[in-house]
């Protein structure tokens, strides 16, 4: 278990280490390494797959019935113990 701990701790301090050195110590020069467009496409990606995602659910949703929304007037009445709402 001690050993684990000590390559949790190595990997913690070359992450810190890569860090520093590869984003922060450039960006006090006002330098760049590109980090955050990188970031940027990663993002671009993750958003285009979840659109296509949504868009496919909805496209085999379609076919299914779509529940009509009643209006407050075809719900029960509130009973003493359940708050009301007044709106």
């Amino acid at each position: 278990m001690e050993d684990l701990w000590c390559v949790a701790v190595a990997i913690f301090q070359l992450w810190v280490f890569v860090v520093v050195f590869f984003i922060m110590f450039p960006a006090m020069f006002g330098l760049s390494l590109g980090v955050t467009g990188v970031y940027i496409q990663i993002l671009v990606k993750i958003f285009e797959w979840a659109t296509v995602r949504i868009q496919r659910g909805r496209q085999e949703q379609s076919s299914l019935p779509v529940p009509l929304h009643t209006g407050w007037s075809a719900q029960k009445t509130p009973t003493p113990e359940e708050p009301r709402y007044s709106g």
